[in-house]
């Protein structure tokens, strides 16, 4: 999503926090749960910075999720 008006007047009619892309195309096929970290807010300012941070705390939550 690159719009942050798009984003906001979606978020605001479905009433969500955040949107999930990707995991998407998984779920449609297989049993899935998706737990992912932020790091970005899905609008024209979107960069890498965060990615690794954001993978690093969502791996030890799924490790207890898992235990």
């Amino acid at each position: 999503m690159k719009s942050g008006y798009h984003r906001d007047e979606i978020a605001a009619r479905e009433k969500v926090i955040a949107f999930e892309m990707e995991g998407a195309g998984v779920w449609d096929n297989f049993s899935t749960i998706v737990i992912k970290g932020v790091c970005d807010y899905a609008d024209s300012h979107k960069n890498k910075m965060w990615q690794r941070y954001a993978a690093a705390t969502a791996a030890p939550c799924m490790k207890a999720f898992l235990e």
